[in-house]
C-alpha cells in the first residue's frame, strides 16, 4: 500500500479486538462456516497455490513452521470459498494475517471480514494484543476493507524474483 511500489505489499497494523469488532458473527453470513485448523487442507493449499502460482515444498514448510498458526477455511454449502492464515508471534503479542483469499464467485458477501473476525478472536485467545497483515498494493478492494477494520499502512515493500536460469 504505497505509491511507487507497483507490485509491493504492505504491513498494516491495528489491534486484534479492533479488527474483530467490525462486523457481526455467523448470522450475518448466511450459511458460511469457518473452520480454523492447525494445518492447511489440500483444498486450502490448492487455493493458495492458484493465487501464488504454485507452492514449492519450501513454501509449505514456511506456512506451517510456526508454533501458533491457524488456517481458516470458509465453506458455503460444503464448498471451500475463502482461505486465510493467522499466526501469533513476537512473544505472543502479534497476530499476523496473510494469504486471505476469497474466490471470485463468493466475493462481496462479507466472507473476508468473517474470516478476519474468526482469526482475530483466535489471536486474542492466544494473547495477541496487536495485529498486522500483508496485502498486495494493487488489491484496492482488500485495502479498503482493512482500512474499515482499523488497519493503517505501516510500510511497503517490493518483491523481487531471481531470473529464470532456464531462459
Amino acid at each position: 500500500m504505497g505509491a511507487g511500489v507497483p507490485d509491493g505489499g504492505g504491513h498494516v497494523a491495528a489491534s486484534p479486538d479492533q479488527a474483530g469488532a467490525a462486523g457481526g458473527r455467523a448470522e450475518a453470513w448466511g450459511g458460511a462456516v469457518v473452520e480454523l485448523a492447525s494445518a492447511p487442507s489440500e483444498a486450502w493449499l490448492s487455493v493458495a497455490a492458484g493465487r501464488k502460482g504454485g507452492l514449492p515444498d519450501a513454501a509449505r514448510h514456511v506456512l506451517t513452521a510456526v508454533d501458533q498458526v491457524r488456517f481458516a477455511h470458509v465453506y458455503v454449502d460444503g464448498s471451500l470459498v475463502a482461505i486465510g492464515r493467522g499466526t501469533v508471534t513476537g512473544q505472543g503479542r502479534w497476530l499476523g494475517l496473510g494469504l486471505i483469499e476469497v474466490l471470485p464467485v463468493a466475493r462481496r458477501q462479507g466472507l473476508a471480514r468473517r474470516l478476519i473476525n474468526e482469526l482475530a478472536a483466535w489471536g486474542v485467545s492466544g494473547g495477541a494484543t496487536h495485529a498486522f497483515l500483508q496485502v498486495e498494493q494493487r488489491n484496492t478492494t482488500a485495502i479498503a476493507l482493512y482500512q474499515r477494520l482499523g488497519f493503517t499502512t505501516h510500510h511497503t515493500y517490493l518483491t523481487r524474483f531471481a531470473p529464470n536460469p532456464q531462459r
